[in-house]
């Protein structure tokens, strides 16, 4: 249910990943990117799409959880070089984080605190903490670094933002659950399959190549049309809620 394809280059591991597949009696995919991929490296058992599990926690979690924060917030969800890269050397993250600051001195400067909220604190929180070092020192009242090491601290940590800029997948993910709208700074097809997914295209920049005036621009738009935007992240989480009741009652019926 909901496999994601990220990475699968070794012949070995497709090997265990397609016979695993082939032997369910049922297979669903979060996003049609990764269904393609799959039928490419020769999946051909009959299968389904649906959208990622964790849309699901849109009526059991997010409405729990009153606002903690009175004064207009961002949510900054920063990821990890070792996401990519083994040895921790590449120069990219290194801009990343450089023009992820500027956008923050951006956005503190037109009077909002900045949130930087962890979706994976055990990777991601050292860089959380330089990425607030980076912010200049005059804003350093309006940023503060959120711990947030389960599920629920998370949504509680980003429910009523008016933004959250995300690297992370299920830091998107989660966001959007809250009604938030998203801006993604993509470091991989499947974050930017999502936004496409979620109607938010525009509103992505992939990490590889972006700049912090790119992605404050993005910012600013997605600020002024942020009532709109939320309506629409609001009706496109409901309808993948109706999609994932009707998939689990197709497993269910399995049984």
């Amino acid at each position: 249910m909901g496999v994601g394809l990220d990475r699968l280059s070794n012949r070995l591991s497709r090997f265990f990943v397609l016979s695993a597949l082939r032997l369910g009696h049922y297979r669903s995919f979060r996003d049609a990117g990764t269904l393609v991929a799959l039928k490419a490296l020769g999946l051909q058992a009959s299968s389904h799409l649906c959208p990622d599990l964790a849309f699901s926690l849109q009526s059991d979690v997010t409405m729990n959880f009153p606002q903690r924060e009175t004064e207009p917030f961002v949510a900054v969800n920063p990821i990890s070089i070792w996401t990519w890269v083994r040895d921790g050397r590449d120069d990219r993250h290194n801009l990343y984080l450089h023009h992820l600051a500027a956008a923050c001195d951006w956005m503190a400067g037109c009077g909002l605190r900045v949130h930087i909220v962890c979706s994976q604190s055990a990777m991601d929180g050292p860089f959380a903490v330089r990425l607030k070092e980076l912010i200049q020192p005059r804003f350093s009242s309006r940023i503060k670094v959120c711990d947030a090491p389960r599920v629920a601290d998370f949504i509680a940590q980003v429910r009523g933002a008016n933004i959250v800029i995300a690297s992370r997948l299920h830091g998107a993910i989660l966001s959007l659950v809250t009604g938030v709208p998203v801006v993604a700074i993509s470091p991989i097809r499947k974050v930017t399959q999502l936004m496409d997914d979620v109607g938010l295209a525009d509103y992505t920049v992939e990490l590889q190549n972006f700049s912090s005036a790119g992605l404050i621009e993005c910012i600013r738009s997605a600020l002024d049309q942020r009532p709109g935007l939320q309506r629409q992240v609001t009706e496109r989480v409901q309808t993948f809620c109706r999609a994932l009741a009707q998939t689990y009652d197709d497993v269910l019926a399995l049984v």
